[in-house]
């Protein structure tokens, strides 16, 4: 056995670096040149010296995935390996006996029907092929196999259908039903500005500016273990912003600024953290507490359910739809790009595709 493996060519012209780790066992990878194979074979070698394919071929999914996680756990939020975690469930039920040598793209598209199928939302299911891809695609850098067999599998395109929102007349009607509801102001902030519920949660009264009619989003709530939900860095970048308030909602968040005052006085052991919208004790609110607060408004108004994030979704597509330019949404929204707010909120097209055939005709009747 040659503990260094050997290069050599195939007769389809493709080069194989081969590697024996037992009397019984050889890890091969194809490559197009001989550099390659010579480069690829070096990797095995190292990975060998480090445990890293001794159960290569043995190896199942839900093995692999187990370790994938837990490598992960150190590198994102909290909340973020939760969601992976949730996700991956799906795959290790359905797939998690299948080798990981042994995974084929049609087992990986045959899992998103399945899930379609058994009635999950095209959003979870995207996100969790997503997931998987990502997991696969590691595994193929990390030598573990060829190539990634979900390279080429393209998750569920979202239905734009599945994305609620609220009408013009609906929040009207919500917004009068609800004046007198002690959540008024969260109601108002959320569809004034779009904010991601975690953002609003964070929010602390030295970031709103009512002189200036302006708040700064610098923060969101997270969930880190063994800590609960703590205050920390925002989504993305570009989640820090300045953002302008309407008259209606900041006179909201005046008259909601005594409330808090008059809790905090009277409530033993309360915590200050100088949140906007704090819990019952001082603390950050929870995301579940505030959809079942808002769905309760919501009854009470005669509307549907829906949750605080889908206020965010009425925002922006009221905004789009009324003409609003995509790059001031983009920025309201918190999004990287004017291209990623378009593809989520791409059911106002037609509304915007319209208006802007309106303004060129009205153009050209006051140049004729």
């Amino acid at each position: 056995m040659n503990k260094q493996g050997t290069v050599y060519e195939r007769k389809d012209g493709r080069w194989v670096a081969a590697l024996s780790l037992d009397s019984r066992q050889r890890v091969t990878r194809y490559c197009a040149t001989r550099a390659a194979a010579e480069e690829a074979l070096a990797q095995l070698v190292q990975l060998r010296e480090r445990g890293r394919l001794s159960q290569t071929g043995r190896q199942t999914l839900a093995t692999y995935l187990a370790q994938w996680l837990a490598n992960k756990h150190a590198s994102v939020r909290d909340h973020t390996f939760v969601m992976y975690r949730a996700q991956l469930a799906h795959v290790i039920i359905r797939l998690g006996h299948v080798r990981l040598s042994d995974l084929q793209p049609g087992q990986i598209r045959a899992l998103g029907t399945a899930l379609l199928d058994t009635g999950y939302a095209t959003a979870t299911v995207n996100q969790c092929l997503v997931i998987l891809k990502m997991a696969l695609r590691d595994a193929e850098a990390d030598g573990l196999i060829d190539r990634s067999p979900g390279a080429h599998v393209r998750p569920p395109r979202i239905n734009q259908e599945e994305r609620r929102w609220l009408s013009s007349s609906q929040v009207r009607a919500f917004l009068r039903s609800s004046t007198e509801s002690e959540w008024y102001a969260l109601w108002m902030l959320l569809l004034d500005t779009g904010m991601r519920i975690g953002e609003a949660t964070a929010l602390r009264w030295s970031e709103v500016d009512s002189d200036a009619g302006t708040i700064l989003v610098l923060a969101t709530v997270t969930h880190r273990t063994g800590q609960g939900a703590v205050r920390g860095e925002p989504k993305t970048p570009c989640s820090r912003r300045l953002l302008h308030l309407g008259p209606d909602t900041l006179a909201a968040l005046k008259t909601h600024s005594p409330a808090v005052k008059r809790r905090r006085a009277s409530t033993r052991g309360w915590v200050d953290q100088d949140l906007v919208f704090p819990n019952t004790h001082g603390g950050f609110l929870c995301v579940k507490q505030v959809n079942i607060c808002l769905m309760r408004d919501l009854g009470i108004a005669g509307l549907p359910r829906f949750t605080a994030h889908e206020l965010r979704h009425t925002m922006a597509s009221q905004w789009l739809n009324d003409g609003e330019d995509v790059r001031v949404v983009q920025e309201r929204l918190g999004h990287a790009s004017a291209a990623m707010t378009l593809d989520i909120y791409g059911h106002v097209a037609p509304a915007m595709h319209r208006e802007a055939a309106q303004r060129a005709a009205n153009r050209r009747r006051q140049t004729s």
